[in-house]
């Protein structure tokens, strides 16, 4: 059984985060990935094209192209 975590409020938590919607511009294998994941690149508009690592296996590349997502923008980018 895991944890409960505490409860905590709207404005300290969601509030901060920047979250937009981008569509989904491509998707390529990560073959340096010890899993199988995808690069996908993604436009959000005038905030620009972000990239991410993610394992969305369950879909093809051409099922995830073109597809509208929801991206956080405010969290500090990561090496992976």
């Amino acid at each position: 059984m895991t944890e409960e975590k505490p409860i905590v409020s709207k404005e300290e938590t969601f509030d901060r985060l920047n979250i937009r919607i981008g569509r989904i511009l491509s998707v390529e294998s990560a073959s340096d990935s010890p899993k199988v994941a995808y690069i996908i690149k993604a436009d959000f508009g005038k905030f620009g094209i972000r990239t991410s690592v993610g394992r969305f296996t369950q879909h093809s590349a051409e099922e995830l192209k073109n597809k509208l997502i929801l991206g956080v923008l405010s969290f500090e980018a990561r090496l992976i």
